[in-house]
């Protein structure tokens, strides 16, 4: 006798949900999630599946998908749900929907030195509790006046998000010295003042940094930019000069609320190695910048 005969193909049938997909919580303007939905769904007859993912509120979540990782990105404060669709693409075209929901908390400022806390809160008409404080409340801040108000110290992330700031006073004050990234983000401000500080005044210190290899002495060309620790109150534009190479640009910009410029490429010339320097240190734009200094650090030593 032969093998048997198999009749009548059954029906293709759709894809299956498997338990629930997890809500998320994140922060307005924080990181990205990343959840992998393979182990969500599940085919009857083992077909590959194809999935697609939408958020309902894009103001409060954005998503992206890559096989089966969803990304899902915070943009600002609010609910949102997040449709993930798994798609059996062989024969009908079934698919089977589940969804995720997800929370964007505020930005909050609760962590905040305790007198920028307040100078802020009383930017903001109508919010008074320091963990409702929201992105789009941040930007619309354009003045800060924190003269001579006790701060003995700030944190990095002081002035996070307040990129309409236009003024920002901070003298006659105890501080003896700045974070790093203090001025990160401040990309409007047109007004500084930190005299009457012990610390005044604070010298801001460009540096070279070589970026694609830990050891500068690797073989090259290299890349290399400059960085401000503080970040840039204003658009710092320095000029580099070179023995032993070459340089793709004479000059770089950190540019103003930025903690370092664009890179530039440093080529060998010869068997020697390669010195990069900095020239004279950028000028304060005006005498709206009170209280700060600038200066350029070590040469950096190459190949």
């Amino acid at each position: 006798v032969g093998s048997p005969l198999a009749l009548f193909e059954a029906a293709n049938r759709a894809p299956e949900k498997v338990g629930t997909i997890a809500a998320q919580t994140l922060t307005e303007g924080g990181a990205a999630v990343t959840v992998d939905v393979s182990s969500n769904f599940s085919d009857p007859e083992d077909d590959p599946l194809t999935y697609s993912a939408t958020s309902d509120d894009e103001d409060v979540a954005t998503v992206s998908m890559q096989g089966s990782m969803v990304t899902i990105t915070p943009v600002g404060a609010g609910s949102a749900t997040v449709t993930v669709t798994a798609l059996d693409a062989t024969g009908s075209n079934m698919s089977v929907d589940q969804t995720i929901a997800v929370t964007v908390n505020p930005v909050g400022i609760c962590s905040r030195t305790s007198q920028v806390q307040t100078a802020i809160l009383d930017q903001i008409d109508g919010v008074s509790d320091c963990g409702l404080v929201t992105k789009a409340h941040l930007s619309s801040v354009s003045t800060l006046s924190l003269n001579n108000k006790g701060i003995t110290s700030l944190q990095s992330d002081d002035f996070s998000g307040l990129s309409g700031l236009n003024i920002l006073r901070l003298k006659d004050n105890s501080l003896s010295a700045l974070p790093a990234s203090v001025f990160s983000g401040l990309t409007s401000l047109t007004r500084l003042d930190l005299r009457g500080n012990p610390g005044s005044d604070f010298t801001l210190t460009l540096q070279l940094d070589r970026t694609d290899d830990a050891d500068d002495t690797a073989q090259g060309p290299a890349m290399v930019v400059v960085k401000v620790a503080e970040g840039a109150p204003f658009d710092m534009t320095v000029g580099l000069s070179v023995t032993g190479g070459t340089l793709s640009s004479s000059s770089v910009t950190i540019a103003q609320g930025s903690t370092q410029s664009g890179s530039i490429t440093v080529t060998q010339t010869g068997m020697d190695q390669v010195t990069v320097s900095l020239d004279a240190a950028p000028a304060l734009p005006n005498n709206n910048y009170r209280g700060i200094q600038t200066a350029v650090g070590n040469a950096l030593v190459l190949f």
